[in-house]
């Protein structure tokens, strides 16, 4: 069983980092995949010829549900069984293109003891150090033997 306070060694305290991960560099199979997954069909995002042509963009970008995703995959690679999301949100300040490479991480800002919910600042930064995406995720940390069965307590 998972140790109280402690997921995967990382200790629930207010200013602690969470691995983080790193992707890229972002190929067109990436972005098309993507695109094609949310059936968002705008064409900066797969087509490089109409992104220069008609938004005089050097390359295609990454959708921005892309970036959240990402950050999600970064939060849950950290709890493994021992968690789940609750919500994300973020903000995108800056875009991300093809052939970009991102780091995501995530810093704890708060923690609920009581039901072991932890608030946490995330973000996606591009390899020129320029944040792409901010913003915030809320996950419950679970320490008992549902975790260890991988099995999410009853909500009802």
């Amino acid at each position: 069983m998972q140790r109280p306070g402690m997921i995967n060694g990382i200790m629930l305290e207010v200013g602690t980092e969470v691995p983080e991960l790193q992707v890229g560099p972002l190929t067109l199979v990436d972005l098309v995949r993507w695109a094609a997954y949310q059936e968002n069909w705008i064409r900066i995002h797969y087509d490089r010829d109409y992104a220069r042509g008609q938004h005089g963009i050097s390359e295609c970008v990454q959708s921005g549900h892309h970036r959240v995703a990402l950050i999600a995959r970064m939060l849950t690679d950290w709890l493994g069984q021992f968690g789940w999301i609750k919500r994300v949100a973020v903000r995108h300040t800056a875009p991300v293109y093809l052939g970009d490479t991102l780091r995501c991480g995530g810093r704890i800002r708060a923690v609920a003891r009581e039901r072991w919910n932890v608030e946490l600042e995330v973000w996606a930064v591009r390899q020129d150090g320029r944040y792409a995406s901010e913003g915030m995720a809320l996950v419950e940390a679970v320490f008992s033997d549902l975790a260890q069965a991988k099995v999410a307590p009853d909500r009802s």
